[in-house]
């Protein structure tokens, strides 16, 4: 009965004269908004626009604006913004079909601005009578408008769209000249998205000989500001196409890390200039007694920059020169050069290795299919952050153009940021990016600066989601006199935006902890592996995973290297300084513990012989080699830490037996105590200290005793579970530390 009325009304409206009509639907627009009902004036509002176009000169303004007013005071916004859509993809499409005339602060008196409560006065001969008609507007409205207009899309990512009604806002106020038509110009931008940004910046450079809007026009001494605000969203476009691939947006499983040539992170099986080259660095630095500064490191000063990448820089140049491989974890020479180790030691080594030379013939195959294919999502994501480069580029070189500092475009990127709204997942890209494209020119401390503050960032969007759902848990009980008030509350929160704050839709999982290793990536780049080795931990003591072998840690030596082998340089490091890697989460967990088993070398190496701490590092050293054993076993177990245990006279590590759950390690201990019976062993935690533990014999008993016990009695707990708790302990101890150093 209800429709059939409204047919009745809408068949009786459609017979009333056109001017008839037309006062009707100004009359209710009119009504609604002196009511106080914006979004249902802007709705009629657009009726009357779109079958009246010559009304778009004297009410389209209006429209706009009201859209404008009415998403300001509903907040916060609806998951489905119909305000901002209205004014979107209703108004705005309208008034670019009319001639826009810009004007500096105001409108002159002359032009009539429709006022609701006084339109009844306005005599019907100030009402525009031609579609041809001029809308006028200020700048400030203008620009108002097309931001919103950018994030919107933005945010829905419709880049065409983006494009379009940017483009479609510079025609109608004759900004940029086409030679045919917008439309075409589109279609010709987007044909071929690799040559986006130069077609882009190609029409947003060219010289204006239009006399229309002379004071906003681009000259040749300065771009307008909608030019740069187009570039930047060229950039943005490109930052969010190459997060989609490194975050794992694509593959849904997986993401991409940043693979260094230089320094001992790849695998204790590299060539030996590569194993060698983070040693180096740390020892030019002890030499040169130079210790940088965590404010010089985030400092963004163009000459702290460049001494800091010319430092780094020298030192690469002369690695191959001051170091010959004498990093422990080098397999090979230890192998030979060891006069200690037995023929039958070096036999068993040979056998062993010749087994797994064959076992690595078999899965060949599949390391090959599996990098390959790795390879062409690369090379896509490769290809995405140099287009992002080359945006970048091109918005320095429109801003040095116009006299301006390129450092301004900083600013402008944050502006822009701030004022389109961007969700989560686009500032996440941005940032992200740009990140990455430090890296790619060899600048450190911009890429920790960039990956510093995204960590905090997703941190921050996580505790917020923590803290919501904390919220709904403790939430009153229905017989709460505030249950309905806070009931009502949680709902209009709900209602908000959750492109802009859904972190768990927005952030994958491998996400953050791709962040962090490339922190800790830039930490062992300026030899700071105390530093790494926390983000390392933190790393190993938060993310999930499946049980890992030594087949994961055999296939991440053969892929890395093949990574590093496929990077290529220029002159001066200063362009693909890394190269990307396909990594599933137990991937991450292997190039984790092979990075912090690096830190911990490190750290061994720094010990003077008798030094006591040397018996903590030996512990970690043997908690981490039962991840992948028998992997470690004769890459460093073995040649490195036996003989280690036996020039210091035994092991006093009280965490032994609660973190050591392999019975291989456990065997190896016990038959090292049996052929050298003078060693001395701590392996239990004490009720009372004694300054003499490691020489008491009845501890050496009971602490091997014990470790009979666990071997004929294993542990039952995840092997997951006991790696977890041990980085946590680690990471708590180094905070403890730190805190006691301060005092």
């Amino acid at each position: 009965m209800i429709s059939f009325v409204m047919t009745r009304k809408a068949l009786f409206f459609l017979k009333l004269p056109a001017r008839t009509q037309k006062d009707i639907l100004r009359h209710s627009a009119e009504y609604h908004e002196m009511d106080g009902e914006y979004l249902d004036a802007c709705r009629i509002y657009v009726l009357l626009l779109k079958a009246y176009p010559e009304t778009v000169a004297f009410y389209g303004s209006h429209a706009a604006q009201l859209a404008v007013k009415c998403e300001n005071e509903n907040q916060p916004l609806p998951v489905s913004n119909s305000y901002r859509k209205i004014l979107v993809e209703d108004i705005l499409p309208e008034i670019l079909h009319q001639k826009i005339v810009v004007y500096d602060n105001s409108l002159p008196p002359e032009i009539p601005v429709y006022q609701p409560k006084i339109s009844n006065t306005i005599s019907s001969t100030s009402q525009p009578n031609s579609s041809q008609s001029c809308l006028h507007v200020t700048y400030s409205q203008l620009k108002s408008w097309l931001e919103r207009a950018q994030g919107f899309y933005i945010a829905n990512k419709d880049w065409r769209k983006l494009f379009e009604v940017s483009l479609g806002v510079m025609n109608s106020c004759g900004y940029l000249r086409f030679e045919s038509s917008p439309r075409i110009t589109m279609v010709d931008l987007f044909c071929d998205p690799h040559e986006l940004p130069s077609k882009l910046f190609s029409l947003l450079n060219q010289k204006q000989i239009s006399l229309v809007n002379q004071p906003f026009m681009m000259h040749d001494s300065a771009p307008h500001s909608f030019a740069v605000s187009m570039g930047i969203a060229c950039f943005v476009l490109c930052c969010h196409e190459f997060y989609e691939y490194v975050a794992g947006l694509k593959s849904k499983r997986t993401c991409l890390i940043p693979v260094l040539p230089i320094g001992q992170f790849t695998s204790p099986m590299t060539s030996q200039s590569t194993s060698s080259s983070y040693d180096d660095q740390c020892e030019t630095r002890v030499n040169k007694k130079r210790r940088l500064s965590l404010s010089f490191l985030l400092s963004k000063e163009s000459s702290e920059s460049s001494a800091l990448d010319d430092s780094i820089n020298d030192e690469k140049n002369n690695q191959s020169e001051k170091y010959r491989g004498n990093s422990v974890m080098n397999v090979k020479s230890l192998l030979i050069d060891d006069p200690e180790l037995s023929l039958q030691q070096r036999q068993n080594s040979i056998t062993i290795e010749s087994s797994s030379q064959e076992l690595n013939t078999e899965q060949i195959n599949l390391w090959k299919e599996s990098y390959n294919s790795s390879e062409t999502l690369i090379h896509v994501a490769m290809s995405h952050i140099e287009r992002a480069l080359t945006c970048w580029q091109l918005l320095e070189a429109m801003v040095l153009r116009g006299g301006s500092d390129s450092k301004i475009l900083d600013q402008e990127l944050e502006n822009h940021i701030k004022s389109w709204d961007l969700p989560l997942d686009v500032s996440n890209a941005i940032m992200l990016t740009r990140g990455d494209l430090a890296l790619f020119c060899g600048s450190w401390n911009t890429a920790y600066y960039f990956s510093q503050n995204l960590c905090t960032r997703i941190e921050g969007a996580w505790d917020a989601h923590r803290k919501k759902l904390s919220k709904k848990e403790q939430s009153p009980p229905l017989s709460s006199p505030t249950y309905l008030q806070e009931k009502q509350q949680t709902i209009q929160e709900e209602s908000s935006d959750l492109s802009k704050i859904n972190v768990k839709t927005q952030t994958p999982l491998l996400l953050t902890f791709r962040v962090i290793y490339s922190i800790s990536m830039i930490y062992l780049l300026i030899g700071w592996w105390k530093e790494a080795r926390k983000e390392l931990l933190m790393i190993l003591a938060t993310i999930p995973f499946t049980p890992v072998t030594q087949e994961h840690f055999k296939k991440d030596d053969w892929c890395t290297n093949k990574t590093i082998e496929g990077i290529s340089y220029d002159e001066g490091y200063k362009r693909k300084h890394f190269k990307l890697m396909e990594v599933t989460q137990e991937d991450l967990v292997v190039r984790t513990i092979k990075e912090l088993m690096a830190c911990y070398e490190k750290e061994l190496s720094s010990f003077s012989r008798k030094q006591p701490e040397i018996d903590n590092t030996l512990g970690h050293i043997i908690v981490l080699t039962q991840y992948g054993w028998p992997y470690w076993r004769d890459r460093i177990f073995r040649p490195v830490i036996l003989p280690k245990i036996k020039e210091h006279g035994g092991l006093s590590y009280p965490d032994m037996l609660r973190f050591v759950y392999n019975i291989e390690i456990l065997r190896e201990f016990r038959e090292l105590y049996r052929k050298f019976p003078d060693l001395n062993f701590s392996l239990l935690r004490q009720n009372s200290t004694s300054s003499d533990q490691l020489t008491n014999s009845n501890t050496t008993k009971a602490s091997m005793q014990a470790l009979e016990d666990k071997i004929n009695h294993p542990s039952s707990r995840s092997n997951n579970e006991k790696l977890v708790e041990f980085c946590k302990e680690r990471l708590i101890h180094l905070r403890n530390k730190n805190v006691k150093a301060k005092e």
